[in-house]
C-alpha cells in the first residue's frame, strides 16, 4: 500500500487512521470526501505535514474536510497542480499564500461553503473584518497559473477582479442552484484567454454581460439554463463553435445568426423541470427541429440525445439536408430503429450514431 500514488475515500460513516497518509510517500492525488456536521466538529485532515517521507500531492480534493495549518506549506503543497474544496471545508488563510506562490498551479473547484479556520471562533462564526467572499476573492486574484476554474458562488463573479488577474484563464464554470439573476463583471468578462464558458442554476432568469465582452469565447454551455437568445441581445460571441443549450432553449428561441452561422457543434440536452409546471413545460418541449437551425452552415455535429419529446419526421429530414456541413448526427434510444433507418437512408453522407 505504501506504493499507493492515487487514493480517493468516502468517510462518511467512519475516520481514517491519522498514521496511514503520512507513510503513503508515493502518493501523489488525494481525495478524502467526509461527514459534515457542525463547522467545528469537521474532520482534521492532514498527510505528514511537509515531513520527510510524507506525501507531495499534486492534485488534493477534500469535502467536507478542516485542513490543518501545519499543511498549508510550501513543503506540503509546493508541487500542487489541481485543489477541490467541495462541500463545507475550513482552510488556513495562510493557504491563500501558499497558493499564490505555485507557478505549476493550474485548477481550482471553490465551493460557496469556504471558510477560514484561523478565524472560527466558538460558535463556529467568523470573527475577523474580512468576509469569505473577499477572502475568496483575493485568493483568485493572485492565482496567476489558473487554466481552470469552478465557482458556485454566482457573487464573486458579479464583483471585479484587480486587473491582471487570471490572464490566463481559459475555462471557468459557475454552478449555483440559488442565483436568479447574474450581472458578469467587466472584469470576468473581458478576461483574455477565457474560451469556455459553463452556467448552470435552475433558477437563473437573467444573465447579463458587458456587450463586447466574452469577445474570445469558444465553447458556452447553458445546457440547464432557460436561456432565452431574444434577451442576450448584447452577446456577440463572434468566436463561439461549439453551444450546449437544451430542447426548451432551442424552441424558444435561437441564437442569432450572427453566432448560429459559425457554430460546429450544437448538442441540446435534457431540461430538468422539476422547479417548474409540469404541464406548461410539456407544452415547450422540442417536438420537431426549428427551420431557422438551417442558417448553421457551418455545423458538422449535432447532438439530439438531451431531445426525449423529439421523433424526427420527414420535415426534420429536410432541415438536416439543409446542413450542408453536417458529418454527424447523435440520437438517443428514443427514436427508435425505423427512425434510425429511415434517417440513414433519406442522408446516406450522415453518419447517424444511436445511443445504445
Amino acid at each position: 500500500m505504501t506504493q499507493l500514488r492515487s487514493l480517493d475515500l468516502n468517510l462518511e460513516g467512519g475516520s481514517l487512521p491519522p498514521s496511514l497518509l503520512p507513510r503513503l510517500q508515493h502518493l501523489t492525488h488525494l481525495g478524502l470526501h467526509l461527514q459534515y456536521g457542525h463547522w467545528l466538529e469537521l474532520a482534521r485532515v492532514s498527510w505528514g505535514c511537509g515531513a520527510p517521507g510524507a506525501p507531495r500531492l499534486r492534485s488534493l480534493t477534500l469535502a467536507n474536510a478542516w485542513l490543518l495549518r501545519e499543511e498549508a506549506t510550501l513543503n506540503s503543497l509546493g508541487q500542487l497542480e489541481s485543489l477541490r474544496l467541495q462541500g463545507h471545508c475550513a482552510v488556513p488563510i495562510a493557504l491563500r499564500t501558499v497558493l499564490h506562490s505555485l507557478t505549476g498551479f493550474t485548477s481550482l473547484e471553490l465551493n460557496d461553503d469556504v471558510c477560514r479556520n484561523d478565524f472560527l471562533g466558538a460558535d463556529g462564526l467568523e470573527a475577523d473584518d474580512e468576509t469569505d467572499s473577499d477572502w475568496c476573492l483575493g485568493l483568485l486574484a493572485g492565482c496567476s497559473q489558473l487554466r481552470r476554474l469552478e465557482l458556485y458562488y454566482e457573487a464573486l463573479i458579479s464583483r471585479d477582479i484587480p486587473p491582471g488577474s487570471l490572464q490566463q484563464l481559459s475555462y471557468l464554470s459557475l454552478d449555483d442552484p440559488y442565483m436568479v439573476e447574474l450581472n458578469m463583471a467587466a472584469s470576468w468578462a473581458c478576461l483574455p484567454s477565457l474560451e469556455s464558458l459553463r452556467l448552470a442554476g435552475e433558477l437563473l432568469y437573467s444573465f447579463k454581460a458587458p456587450s463586447r465582452g466574452l469577445g474570445g469565447l469558444k465553447e458556452l454551455d447553458v445546457g440547464t439554463l432557460d436561456f432565452n437568445w431574444r434577451e442576450q441581445k448584447q452577446l456577440h460571441l463572434p468566436q463561439l463553435t461549439r453551444l450546449v443549450t437544451n430542447e426548451i432553449s432551442l424552441k424558444e428561441a435561437l441564437p442569432p445568426r450572427r453566432i448560429l452561422r459559425k457554430l460546429r457543434h450544437l448538442s441540446v440536452e435534457y431540461f430538468n423541470y422539476d422547479n417548474y409546471e409540469y404541464e406548461d413545460t410539456v407544452q415547450q418541449l422540442l417536438k420537431r427541429l426549428p427551420g431557422r437551425l438551417v442558417e448553421a452552415t457551418s455545423l458538422e455535429v449535432l447532438d439530439l440525445r438531451g431531445c426525449r419529446s423529439l421523433k424526427l419526421n420527414k420535415a426534420d429530414a429536410r432541415v438536416l439536408r439543409g446542413l450542408k456541413s453536417l458529418r454527424r448526427l447523435e440520437l438517443n434510444e428514443y427514436q427508435g430503429h425505423e427512425v434510425v433507418t429511415f434517417l440513414r437512408k433519406q442522408l446516406p453522407d450522415l453518419e447517424v450514431v444511436e445511443e445504445q
